[in-house]
């Protein structure tokens, strides 16, 4: 039994609703975090805009910030994270051995931005208070 009652989009209504079935319609599926969180639908209707903010378009391309959602799922060893994050960087150009190479810190292959991205990223998950 889950710890956590993951909720079913047909549960929601107005905003969080249209959120869930544009969240499912962009990636192909509800993931079990967003089902927990679709408990709260208030909470899910910030969540994935704001989700959307970090992971969407912005100053890093895709494939930089799903190899630093990658090596946050790695340092962590949360498989689900790992596994999702890098179904989505197939889906953005990164290759199999990209995603090998900043998990296991060989980052001499990558482009200035992606280094400092993965560096930021190390510090970040492993010294917050830093």
């Amino acid at each position: 039994m889950a710890l956590i009652r993951l909720a079913d989009i047909d549960e929601l209504e107005g905003i969080p609703r249209e959120i869930a079935e544009s969240g499912q319609e962009q990636y192909g599926q509800l993931l079990n975090t967003w089902r927990a969180i679709m408990n709260k639908p208030d909470l899910f209707g910030a969540y994935l805009p704001f989700l959307r903010q970090v992971a969407g378009p912005g100053s890093l391309d895709a494939g930089i910030k799903d190899l630093s959602a990658l090596y946050v799922g790695y340092l962590n060893h949360c498989h689900y994270t790992a596994s999702h994050r890098s179904t989505s960087g197939f889906k953005n150009g990164l290759t199999a051995e990209q995603m090998l190479a900043a998990v296991e810190e060989r980052w001499g292959g990558f482009d200035a931005r992606a280094r400092v991205a993965l560096q930021f990223t190390k510090e970040l998950t492993l010294n917050p208070q830093n």
